[in-house]
């Protein structure tokens, strides 16, 4: 089963230089739940990460990632056949 990562939180944490126990004190929630969703084992719902976003000074589609699932998507496809003949057209001139 792979692993999906949703969210930043940990990269934007450390960017900013910030813990993540002064996150979980800025948002009044257990440093536990900060930690799982710095592993993206929970996520927080949509208002907190507004509140994330506020608290980090960043934007709040800076937060959110699909990125590592999308590379998987990209990695399993093959190309098409029409790209793999300009590859081939390209390579000859």
């Amino acid at each position: 089963m792979i692993k999906r990562t949703y969210n930043c939180i940990s990269e934007m944490l450390a960017r900013k230089r910030k813990k993540n126990i002064e996150l979980a004190r800025a948002l009044h929630v257990d440093p536990r739940t900060v930690s799982k969703w710095c592993v993206n084992d929970n996520q927080p719902d949509f208002a907190t990460l507004f509140n994330i976003s506020e608290y980090l000074d960043v934007e709040l589609r800076d937060l959110i990632s699909l990125k590592k699932d999308l590379h998987l998507l990209v990695d399993n496809k093959k190309p098409s056949k029409a790209v793999r003949k300009n590859s081939k057209r390209k390579k000859k001139d």
